[in-house]
């Protein structure tokens, strides 16, 4: 159908649009389990029942009443648990350069602020900035120094 227009169902009075074949999900033979509730003729998901009479899933996260839409998450925590995992794959560091950016951050003259350290000699300059221009960079420093770089 041109410009727009969806195929409509097959079931006499119905307007609704087809979802697969030639039938709207609810006039659709194929659709076996129909929700618990007593009239309800709606698909059912979990718990034998519709999403309105408490079928759907709930995200996994304990403190979230959202429902699950993308595997067992809500949207919201979802897009945080995907952001977490892509940083945590794209931004490792191994324990030698991580040793040496905490030497190299690091300066505590006792007074609970971490400042900058002298210069260093040349060679070690190429190695610093590779490090400090890193996209972990902020997530070092806050970690290992955990307090306000001056």
């Amino acid at each position: 159908v041109r410009h727009g227009g969806k195929r409509r169902c097959q079931r006499a009075g119905c307007c609704r649009n087809v979802r697969t074949g030639t039938f709207c999900s609810k006039h659709n033979p194929e659709v076996d389990k129909q929700c618990s509730e007593e009239g309800c003729t709606r698909q059912a998901h979990a718990r034998q029942k519709c999403v309105r009479h408490g079928g759907g899933r709930l995200c996994s996260v304990a403190t979230c009443s959202a429902y699950a839409r993308r595997e067992g998450m809500c949207i919201r925590h979802h897009r945080l648990a995907t952001a977490e995992s892509s940083l945590d794959d794209s931004n490792t560091m191994s324990e030698e350069d991580f040793a040496a950016l905490l030497e190299i951050c690091e300066h505590d003259d006792g007074d609970d602020e971490v400042v900058a350290t002298p210069v260093p000699p040349h060679e070690e300059l190429a190695f610093i900035e590779s490090l400090v221009n890193s996209a972990v960079f902020d997530h070092v420093v806050e970690y290992a120094v955990g307090r306000s770089v001056v």
